[in-house]
């Protein structure tokens, strides 16, 4: 008995420095995300005050769109890998060189395609007003859209080997820095940029060094010895792991369309029912309140690569664990955060200036939205990396649905505080659905597991 009673405590002494260790990565995730804002913050002020208005917002406007396709171009292909690396040994490169030749030749092909799409684009928007600027600008932005999603494979490479803080640091710490330098670098030699295009080519290099870097990180994780790669898949001869792969990616697909939709569609849907001015406070206060997803972020760059490799072992006691580590850390934080808005939410918006005050209770409400969705954030990771990614694709159009028709009835009626209102509908329904299929989906997970190893 005495034996069972000092078992039980070393478990419990384990758990707890477990759920501490956990925690501190958390915190830290965090630091990295937070630590990333000042450096985004410098290159906007810079670029806008060299480009004057017009350019920066022809700057703006090309960048969000190659920003937009390069991370569509990898959207699913990214996470697939961050699953498919976690989930398997690397202790050497056959196990690891089929998932990456799948990535590489989909990304190609993908990336190929968004590449014509901005063409298309470039050409209908009459963004270009001459032949010559034309091809300027769509050479620019194809190799923007390459570097883009290049980034973002080599991100989930290195999330899915266990380097979650580079994956982090890469596109964010590490781009925006050289790209600073290199803004310095041309300022002094040539002066100031004036045109949007030159800041583009400016992005591109700083991309270039983070690839340069993500890919010497990369290759020393998976085997130092992997060479050349010789692109397959596709076609006929496609493998049943490569058509899961290829499926997987599908569903991740749609969860990202969804999640961009949610995250930038709102201030459209709300300009189509309400005039200018509530758009623009509306637009205020739910651009203020994604500051709050960042924590969800943080974690989630964490518990995807660990979650993928417990369940890789069929660990279910692990992947519990880190489910309810994760929920605990979340939770608090949304609460957190939640409270620091409610009592602060009139000064905190007084930052867009006087006219912006009627945005404190839109930007509360859609506080509490991201809130919501940040505390549900181990859960959204927990499903993509057991194979319930068509679920969480599932759901995160159901807030799409939810949010869009909120803001139809509400908005009209409560002006922008109905757009942050339908915003806590929206991820309100998630969290209930969640609530509800996340006891029955651990529940399936366990007795796959247990079938596996009879």
């Amino acid at each position: 008995m005495a034996n069972a009673k000092v078992s039980d405590s070393s478990r419990k002494a384990l758990s707890r420095r477990i759920g501490n260790s956990m925690h501190s990565r958390f915190a830290f995730s965090v630091m990295v995300r937070l630590a990333s804002l000042p450096l985004a913050l410098a290159v906007n002020a810079l670029v806008a005050r060299s480009l004057g208005v017009f350019q920066y917002g022809r700057y703006a406007t090309l960048f969000s769109a190659t920003m937009l396709l390069g991370g569509m171009a990898v959207g699913g292909i990214r996470q697939v890998v961050t699953r498919g690396l976690a989930a398997i040994s690397h202790s050497g490169i056959a196990e690891s060189e089929p998932l990456l030749h799948w990535a590489i030749a989909r990304m190609l092909r993908t990336t190929s395609f968004a590449i014509c799409v901005y063409a298309v684009w470039i050409a209908v928007s009459k963004s270009a007003p001459t032949l010559g600027a034309y091809f300027g600008v769509v050479s620019c932005g194809a190799l923007l859209i390459a570097t883009v999603a290049l980034c973002a494979l080599i991100c989930g490479g290195l999330s899915g080997t266990g380097a979650e803080q580079k994956s982090q640091a890469l596109p964010s710490i590490v781009q925006t820095a050289g790209l600073l330098l290199l803004f310095g670098g041309a300022v002094i030699v040539w002066g100031p940029p004036r045109v949007a295009v030159e800041v583009l080519w400016m992005q591109i290099g700083g991309y270039f060094i983070a690839i340069a870097l993500g890919w010497i990180w990369l290759r020393s994780r998976i085997d130092p010895r992997l060479g050349t790669f010789r692109i397959r898949g596709g076609g006929r001869n496609r493998t049943d792991e490569e058509r899961q792969w290829t499926k997987a990616a599908r569903h991740f697909m749609i969860f990202a369309l969804a999640n961009q939709l949610n995250n930038r569609f709102d201030v459209v849907l709300v300009s189509m029912v309400s005039d200018e001015r509530t758009t623009g406070i509306y637009a205020a206060a739910a651009r203020l309140a994604q500051v709050a997803m960042v924590v969800a972020l943080a974690v989630n760059a964490i518990l995807l690569p660990m979650f993928a490799a417990a369940w890789g072992k069929r660990d279910m006691p692990q992947l519990r664990r880190l489910l309810r580590q994760g929920l605990v850390f979340t939770g608090a934080v949304a609460l957190l955060q939640i409270a620091i808005v409610g009592l602060f939410a009139p000064e905190i918006v007084k930052i867009f200036g006087k006219g912006y005050a009627q945005a404190a209770a839109p930007f509360l409400w859609a506080t509490v939205g991201n809130a919501l969705w940040s505390a549900c954030a181990p859960i959204y990771s927990l499903l993509s990396m057991t194979g319930h990614e068509k679920i969480v694709a599932a759901v995160s159009w159901g807030v799409l649905a939810v949010n869009a028709s909120s803001i139809f009835i509400l908005v009209p009626f409560m002006g922008a505080t109905g757009g942050g209102v339908a915003n806590t509908l929206g991820y309100a329904a998630a969290l209930i659905a969640f609530v509800l299929m996340v006891p029955r989906i651990l529940r399936s997970l366990q007795a796959r597991s247990r079938n596996e190893a009879s």
